[in-house]
């Protein structure tokens, strides 16, 4: 069975090799960034709504600690005339909200660290999309077989070993000339 797993990656590695060259590079960058792109559109939204969640645990948390205030005022008026039913029922109420304040807390915490993911995925994604779209202007940039209009580089000549002997006795004149 391992014997075809590894055919099988063979035959795809080979089988991606054969589309790598029949692709066009300039195409397969142009998508590249525009999935970058979208997939940062995304991130911006998702920390978007993360701030949004952040705002409304604030307003939460706000609404809590006046309902705090005010049950604590009640309960104290209770105690003062000794009615221990609705003080009961106020010492209910005070423990919900402290169980509900534990909630809002770890909501805050998990939703800050969530943000600060967010934010580096968002810094690392425009600094990603930044480069792939650098090497696509080069490679738009880049003179294209056939352009007549920028010069073009060829040197075909191969360095021959006597090439390599005449340089060699070049650097030795040099450094004997110090």
């Amino acid at each position: 069975m391992a014997l075809v797993n590894r055919f099988s990656r063979l035959f795809t590695a080979d089988f991606n090799a054969l589309l790598d060259r029949i692709e066009e590079p300039e195409v397969l960058l142009k998508q590249a960034v525009r999935d970058m792109q979208h997939e940062l559109d995304e991130l911006k939204r998702r920390g978007a709504a993360l701030d949004q969640a952040a705002r409304q645990l604030e307003r939460e948390s706000a609404a809590l600690a006046r309902n705090e205030r005010q049950i604590g005022e009640e309960l104290e008026l209770c105690l003062d005339a000794r009615e221990d039913n609705l003080a009961r029922t106020l010492i209910r109420r005070q423990l919900e909200c402290e169980r509900t304040r534990a909630r809002i807390e770890r909501d805050v915490q998990a939703n800050a660290d969530a943000r600060t993911h967010v934010s580096r995925a968002i810094e690392d994604g425009e600094r990603q999309l930044g480069e792939r779209r650098e090497q696509l202007d080069v490679l738009l940039s880049a003179p294209v077989a056939g352009d007549f209009n920028q010069p073009a580089i060829h040197d075909t000549s191969a360095i021959s070993d006597a090439d390599i002997d005449v340089a060699l006795l070049r650097a030795r004149q040099r450094r004997a000339a110090r």
